[in-house]
């Protein structure tokens, strides 16, 4: 009778590769469209933040055929300065 010798370890390692491989081709396709919609809140709520600070923090003046909008970062407060 012939002796077989399997490599266990080998045997291991290549079984996990290709179970591995197959969990990632799986959950592919459900981990992008996770990230899509991250994306579209991530953007929906920085918008209302930036859109919140304009609202308190900027003005808008016309100078000719210009219209300005002038962002104030501190409020409006001098800090000292005259």
């Amino acid at each position: 009778m012939a002796e077989i010798t399997i490599n266990n370890d080998l045997f291991t390692k290549q079984l996990i590769a290709a179970i591995n491989a197959q969990i990632v081709a799986a959950a592919e396709p459900i981990i992008q469209e996770a990230l899509k919609q991250a994306e579209i809140e991530m953007r929906k709520k920085l918008a209302v933040i930036v859109v919140g600070m304009m609202e308190k923090n900027y003005s808008m003046e016309r100078f000719g055929n210009d219209l300005r909008i002038i962002v104030r970062f501190d409020d409006g407060k001098s800090h000292g300065q005259t």
